[in-house]
């Protein structure tokens, strides 16, 4: 059973909603409209994950924007850097925290009490030319990294696995 959350159902460069596309493939989703960077909102999910399948097993943090806020530096307004910092730094802090407190309630079930994956852009490692907001994870990459080890660390004797993967 798949919860999958955005502001929108229907993918901005089109194509079938993700939810469609599991239920066409025998699965079982369920779109929730969310927006990660509210903790209300990421409280919300993991409960409905929980009510859905009696367990959180995985989080998959891919939630991620540029679009009208990538921009050139001295083109880039305060509120387009604070708009992609709340979306791709803030969401996946807000909505592990809020996946962790329940995967920790949760018995062990082969040997974890839960998953979360961390998935990225190649822009953490490529400058995006003329771009600043997809120059931003670039800079906010090392503390994420750190960040990411720091939750391994403090989550690993509780049998939390957590992943990161980089695609692009």
């Amino acid at each position: 059973d798949v919860v999958c959350a955005d502001v929108r159902r229907d993918p901005i460069t089109g194509g079938d909603p993700t939810d469609a596309v599991i239920a066409a493939a025998g699965g079982k989703a369920l779109h929730v409209d969310a927006d990660v960077s509210l903790p209300e909102d990421c409280e919300r999910l993991v409960a409905i994950a929980v009510d859905r399948a009696g367990a959180l097993d995985v989080l998959v943090n891919n939630a991620a924007i540029a679009g009208r806020h990538s921009k050139p530096l001295v083109e880039t307004e305060v509120a387009d850097f604070d708009a992609v910092m709340a979306v791709n730094l803030r969401g996946p802090f807000v909505l592990s925290r809020a996946a962790v407190r329940q995967m920790l309630a949760q018995p062990l079930r082969d040997e974890v009490r839960g998953r979360i994956v961390n998935i990225t852009s190649q822009h953490g490692l490529v400058a995006a030319r003329r771009f600043l907001s997809l120059r931003i994870e670039i800079i906010v990459r090392p503390g994420s990294l750190a960040s990411l080890l720091s939750l391994v660390g403090e989550l690993g004797g509780n049998v939390v696995d957590v992943e990161h993967s980089r695609v692009g």
